[in-house]
This record gives structure tokens, C-alpha cells and sequence, in this order.
């Protein structure tokens, strides 16, 4: 159970945000902590019970989430799995989504085939053109224990996942996300764009429950909150460990983009 959403401000600065549904048994996680790998520098959270991450940004501008695939769970189950929160961090040394995607075909059967099911969702922000500015360039890779399936995504940039209706949790989060996603593309700072995309977060639409982008159930509930911001010059962000409905943000942490993987637009994208 959790949910991402992905926007582009007008300045090409990527916002990006994670809650983490989990069960009460599960230990509390990690705050983010710096790692360098292959040349390349990543932030991320850290599961305490199996290692691993489940979202991460990277000085090369690219980040990632990954979710659980319930509906594939139910129907396969690794014999002996490794932690699918293990993904993440075998792909940080890569420096676009296509890099992203060989390495994932290239890694040896017996790893993925160890994973229980997944969607893994990449992105960055891009240039088509000098005078078109910036767009966001996605993709989700879907792990269903036989088939590893890629696709680019699109607007509106918001994926879920729920191990109670899917369907449901899916339509919910969506019609909660489309009103301050406008907001968001319509606010007048790089600040009052975060407070928004934190409060989608932090809300019940259409109730508390087990639709809600907050999510709370007796055996699940949200226990954690990421947001990441990603400019020209820095990556930033904030954890929030526990419901973001009721837990304050932890502070942001920021470390400089790789001067070789800067793209920029017509008007820059850190303004």
C-alpha cells in the first residue's frame, strides 16, 4: 500500500513525493543517509527490517519508488525472496532510464526471479527543445514473477497500490490528486508548491480509511512520508517518519547535482 506523485513546476524543478503504507509490526525505518556507488551519489530512507530502500534520488537528477504488486503477489510468491527494497540500490549507479532498464534485463535471472512482484516507477526532468522548456521523463517497470514489463508513464504522474481494492484506492487517490496538482502548477513559489503536495499527502479524501492517500486501516497504515525536490544545482529531501497526518517533517537534506548530468531549458531550471 502506497502511493507516489510526480510534478513538474513551471521553473523545470521536479517535485516528487512517496507515503509508505506498511504494516504496525514493521520496525520504524531509517531516516535518509547519503551512499555513493559506481561514481554516482544517492539519498535514501532504509528499511530496518530487511535493508534495502523503497524511494530514492540520485546527483544524476534521477529518482526512484517502488511498490508493492498485490494483485501478482496474491498468484506468486518467491521460494526463497530477497527483499525487493534490495532494487533500488543495484540500479543508483545508473545515469537515465535507459541505464535504468538494462540493468534491470541484465541482472541474472535467480536475483529477480527471488523478488516478490513490483512496480518500480524512474524518472527525471528533460529537455526536448531550448525553447520548450522542461517535461518529466518516466517509466514503470512491472515485476509480476514471470514477465518483466516496461512502459513509459504519463500524466498525471501518480501511481498507488493497495492490498485491500486496488481499483478502489486507485480512483480515490486520483480524484484527490487532480485539484492540488493544478494548485501546485499554479502556485506562486517553489515553497507553497511543496506545502501543497505535502497536504495531498497528509489528507482523507474522500475519508480516513484504506483509500485514502494517508492511509489508515487496523492491519496497515501509512508510517512514513518522503518529498524530493530536484533542480539544476541540488537534490533535496525530507523524510517524515510516521503518518504525515499527524507527525511533523523531518528537516531536508541536500547535496549537489553531477555537473555532467544538468539539463537545462530556455530559462534555466533553478530559478
Amino acid at each position: 500500500m502506497c502511493t507516489v506523485a510526480l510534478i513538474l513546476l513551471p521553473d523545470g524543478t521536479l517535485l516528487g513525493g512517496m507515503n509508505r503504507d506498511e504494516r504496525p509490526i514493521r520496525q520504524r525505518g531509517i531516516a535518509p543517509t547519503l551512499h555513493q556507488h559506481s561514481g554516482v551519489t544517492a539519498l535514501w530512507p532504509t528499511d530496518t527490517d530487511a535493508g534495502g530502500t523503497w524511494m530514492a534520488a540520485t546527483d544524476q537528477g534521477l529518482l526512484f519508488f517502488l511498490l508493492n504488486h498485490y494483485q501478482a503477489a496474491a498468484r506468486w510468491q518467491p521460494t526463497a525472496p530477497l527483499s525487493r527494497g534490495s532494487l533500488i540500490p543495484s540500479l543508483i549507479a545508473a545515469r537515465d532510464l535507459d541505464q535504468v532498464d538494462a540493468r534491470l534485463r541484465s541482472s541474472p535471472g535467480a536475483v529477480i526471479d527471488r523478488l516478490r512482484p513490483f512496480v518500480l516507477v524512474a524518472a527525471h526532468a528533460v529537455a526536448h527543445r531550448p525553447d520548450h522548456g522542461a517535461t518529466i521523463a518516466a517509466q514503470t517497470w512491472c515485476w509480476d514473477g514471470v514477465n518483466l514489463v516496461g512502459e513509459s508513464a504519463s500524466s498525471p504522474w501518480l501511481w498507488t497500490s493497495s492490498g485491500v481494492d486496488p481499483e478502489a484506492a486507485h480512483v480515490a487517490r486520483l480524484a484527490a490528486w487532480l485539484p492540488p496538482r493544478a494548485g501546485i502548477l499554479a502556485a506562486p513559489s517553489r515553497r507553497h508548491a511543496d506545502s501543497v503536495l505535502r497536504a495531498y499527502f497528509a489528507g482523507h479524501r474522500p475519508e480516513r480509511g484504506p483509500v485514502s492517500a494517508c492511509m489508515h486501516r487496523p492491519e496497515a497504515n501509512t508510517v512514513s512520508h518522503g518529498r524530493v525536490h530536484v533542480d539544476a544545482r541540488r537534490v533535496a529531501m525530507c523524510y517524515t517518519d510516521g503518518a504525515p497526518c499527524e507527525t511533523a517533517d523531518g528537516g531536508w537534506q541536500t547535496f549537489a547535482r553531477a555537473p555532467e548530468s544538468v539539463v537545462t531549458t530556455r530559462n534555466g531550471i533553478d530559478q
